[in-house]
């Protein structure tokens, strides 16, 4: 069939309806955009370990827990642990009191220390009512929002909304998807 169309064999009215491809070809296009537009939304941290190594050679699995919004890690049987800035050793942690975070426990590296005789509870999070305040400060501050900039100024990590050359103000965003992944609107 492809050679007798090259070869002008077959008239115009006997190749496929372009009219009839267009619609579905439409409707394809707009349905995958739907799908990527939920794709936008914060997503949780990858479920896989990564090896880790203590400054004294002591090895253990290392998750990563959490989203863009809130993250922590916990060794693989679920208990919190932060790395020590002082020494760097990794060592278990306990949520805080005062906020959405873990405070490292002096002298309970992980690998030397139990943390059952510490008193620690697997997947033990913060207070609910601190990760609430902490991930919706955190949004607020990423903003959705455009922000003016004067021509000819560029502010670093955001996306134009006007061609350039433009004399008028520029208008920036910090994403280009709010978070219920609107375009975002200048």
């Amino acid at each position: 069939m492809l050679e007798r169309c090259l070869s002008g064999e077959m008239s115009r009215t006997n190749r496929l309806p372009r009219r009839r491809l267009r619609p579905a070809l439409v409707i394809g296009i707009c349905l995958a955009a739907l799908c990527a537009v939920d794709m936008a939304s914060a997503v949780p941290a990858s479920p896989d370990g990564v090896d880790v190594t203590q400054p004294d050679g002591g090895r253990f699995r290392l998750h990563k827990r959490g989203d863009e919004f809130f993250s922590w890690q916990e060794t693989a049987d679920g208990h919190a642990v932060v790395r020590d800035k002082v020494d760097g050793f990794w060592k278990f942690a306990a949520p805080a009191a005062d906020g959405a975070a873990f405070v490292a426990i002096q002298n309970a590296r992980v690998g030397t220390a139990d943390p059952k005789t510490l008193g620690l509870k697997k997947h033990a999070l913060p207070d609910a009512k601190l990760l609430r305040a902490h991930v919706k400060e955190s949004k607020n501050r990423l903003g959705d929002s455009p922000v003016a900039v004067p021509a000819g100024k560029r502010v670093p990590g955001t996306t134009s909304t006007t061609a350039a050359g433009d004399p008028r103000p520029r208008l920036y965003c910090r994403q280009t998807v709010d978070r219920r992944g609107r375009p975002c609107q200048g």
